[in-house]
C-alpha cells in the first residue's frame, strides 16, 4: 500500500471512530432521559411520588415569592394555583383561575 492510500485509510478509520462516538453519545442522551425522575427532593433522597417537589427540613421553611399588591395584580395571565405573599397586607394570595383570593 502506498503512502497516499495509507493516509486515506487512516482518515476513513478516524472518521468512522468520530461517527461511532457521536452515535454512542447521542443514544446515551436518550437512555438518560428515559430514566429521568419526574419529581425531585431537597433534603430527602426519596421524594413523595405524588409531589413534583418535596422539600424536607427541620430547621428551615419554604419562602414563596414576595411582592406588593401592584406587582401581584400586574402578573400577566397568572396560572391557576399561583401563590404569592403580598407585602402590602401581609397575606398569602393565590389565583383561583379567575381572581386573586
Amino acid at each position: 500500500m502506498d503512502k497516499f492510500n495509507e493516509k486515506v485509510v487512516h482518515l476513513e478509520i478516524k472518521n468512522m471512530r468520530k461517527a461511532l462516538l457521536s452515535v454512542l453519545l447521542f443514544s446515551g442522551l436518550f437512555t438518560v432521559t428515559g430514566f429521568a425522575q419526574d419529581n425531585m427532593g431537597i433534603g430527602t433522597s426519596t421524594p413523595e411520588p405524588s409531589a413534583v417537589l418535596d422539600l424536607n427540613a427541620s430547621d428551615k421553611g419554604f419562602l414563596v415569592p414576595r411582592m406588593n399588591a401592584s406587582q401581584r395584580t400586574a402578573i400577566a395571565t397568572p396560572a391557576t394555583g399561583l401563590l404569592v405573599f403580598d407585602t402590602d397586607d401581609n397575606k398569602f394570595w393565590y389565583f383561583d383561575g379567575a381572581i386573586w383570593v
